[in-house]
């Protein structure tokens, strides 16, 4: 486990962070279940898995994956480097002040990815922030005008 902790701060450091730790985590547990003398039910779980955190321009960035596979522990790593970190790193850069939302959803969603991170930019601010992700090649990840 270990080694692959390893491996996932290796490959978020590898995709933009500039700096991470890893931590790997097992945990197992029985259940029995007995009613008027006799087992119902028998069950034992394991979970095993590694979380990640890294730093990218000054934001922080969490993973954490239960898939161990050499894909699985090489995809933890580098979704700490979202591209909403990416998208603020630029508009930081730019002098443009930014507030990012839903950056803590993963802790109800299981850190699936599925539920998109939103970030405001102030309205007069708007149409350079626009020009400003779409000279970066980012403009697909941009909502409509006026939604």
């Amino acid at each position: 486990m270990i080694d692959r902790a390893k491996r996932a701060v290796e490959a978020a450091l590898a995709a933009g962070a500039s700096d991470a730790e890893a931590y790997a985590s097992q945990e197992g547990g029985r259940e029995v279940r007995v009613h008027g003398g006799e087992v119902e039910s028998l069950t034992a779980a394991t979970r095993r898995g590694i979380g990640v955190r890294a730093w990218i321009g000054g934001r922080v960035g969490y993973a954490f994956g239960t898939d161990l596979s050499e894909a699985g522990v090489a995809a933890t790593g580098p979704g700490t480097v979202s591209v909403a970190a990416a998208v603020v790193a630029l508009l930081d850069g730019a002098g443009i002040q930014s507030l990012v939302l839903d950056q803590n959803m993963s802790v109800l969603e299981g850190s699936l990815g599925i539920l998109p991170r939103r970030v405001l930019v102030a309205e007069d601010h708007e149409l350079k922030a626009r020009r400003l992700l779409k000279d970066a090649g980012l403009g697909h990840e941009l909502r409509p005008d006026g939604s």
